[in-house]
This record gives C-alpha cells, sequence and structure tokens, in this order.
C-alpha cells in the first residue's frame, strides 16, 4: 500500500507558498506604482525637466537626490563644488550596484553591506527631509520623513497632493516664469 499524505502535504505546501508570493507580488507592485505616482508628481510641482524619472527603478532614487542637491547645499552653506553633494543622486542610484559584488568577499561584504545600508538611509532620509520642507514647512518634515521611513508610498502620495510654499533654488531656476525673465533681460 502505498502512502500519499506526504505527497498532499508537499503539494499543500507549494500552494500555500504560490499564494503567498502572488500577494506579495501584488503589494510590492502596488507600492511601486503609488511611490512612482507620488514621486512623479512631486517633480512635476518643482519643475524637474525629467519627472518620468520616478517610473524607472534606479532613475528614481537618482531623481530625489536631484531633487533635494540644491537645498541641502543651500542649508549646509555649500557654494563650491562638493562631491557628495552634487553627485547625490548618483550616489543614491549606484551604491547598491556596486556594493553587490563586493557583498561576496568575505567579512569587507559585510562591512560594505552594512555601510551601504547606513548610508543610504542617512542620504535617503536627508534628501526627502529636504522635499518634504519645501511643501509642508520644517515642523512637520521630520513627521513625514518618519512616515516615509514605514510607507513611503503613502508618504509621497500625501506630499504631492499639497502646494509647494517654500520653493528651493532648482524650482525657482526651472519654473517657466524664471525661464521667461532670464529670456528677457
Amino acid at each position: 500500500m502505498v502512502d500519499y499524505s506526504s505527497e498532499v502535504n508537499i503539494t499543500a505546501i507549494l500552494a500555500v507558498l504560490l499564494v503567498v508570493t502572488l500577494i506579495s507580488l501584488a503589494i510590492g507592485a502596488i507600492a511601486y506604482i503609488l511611490s512612482a505616482l507620488g514621486l512623479s508628481k512631486i517633480a512635476k510641482k518643482m519643475n524637474h525637466q525629467n519627472p518620468w524619472l520616478a517610473w524607472i527603478p534606479i532613475a528614481n532614487a537618482y531623481l530625489v537626490g536631484d531633487l533635494a542637491k540644491d537645498e541641502i547645499k543651500k542649508v549646509k552653506y555649500i557654494t563650491t563644488q562638493h562631491f557628495l553633494f552634487d553627485n547625490l543622486g548618483i550616489i543614491l542610484a549606484v551604491t547598491p550596484l556596486v556594493v553587490g559584488p563586493i557583498s561576496l568577499i568575505p567579512i569587507l561584504g559585510w562591512l560594505a553591506i552594512i555601510g551601504a545600508f547606513v548610508l543610504l538611509i542617512y542620504l535617503s532620509c536627508l534628501c526627502a527631509y529636504h522635499i518634504f520642507k519645501q511643501f509642508v514647512g520644517e515642523g512637520n518634515a521630520t513627521a513625514y520623513v518618519v512616515l516615509y521611513i514605514f510607507l513611503s508610498p503613502v508618504a509621497l502620495l500625501i506630499i504631492s497632493s499639497k502646494n509647494i510654499i517654500y520653493p528651493n533654488e532648482f524650482t525657482i531656476r526651472h519654473s517657466n516664469q524664471y525661464q521667461t525673465d532670464m529670456f528677457n533681460q
């Protein structure tokens, strides 16, 4: 006599894993679409020339850094070239790609992963704060950064529904009125 109970158990486990995987993929896709929608609306309001970058996986990190770098440099009183802040978008986009191969090296790889993780969290929160600050002011920007850490699609959608109240240099420089004024001079 053949015992089929173990085959049935394996089939049931695989079915549950398939359902959990499909649900996770659906939630991830919805979160990605909502984040991209919010970030592209923010980029449009800040007059970025390429708001469509929000829809491309690595380019959206570049866009976040690009939107925040002028404000960060202004706050830190940096008037000259500064490698970190001039290339903030590139650092946010490329760091995970560079750390991937390095992570295969024993010990050094783990240190690289931890260092990159800390760097990316710091820079992402710094950029989010300086972007959000333009929409809700300094006092509320911190609360939105906390929301951004745990539920970034929600934070981005809420911020994208607001108007800019404190425009930065980037937003002013790329506005139509500014370009028209510069053309007329």
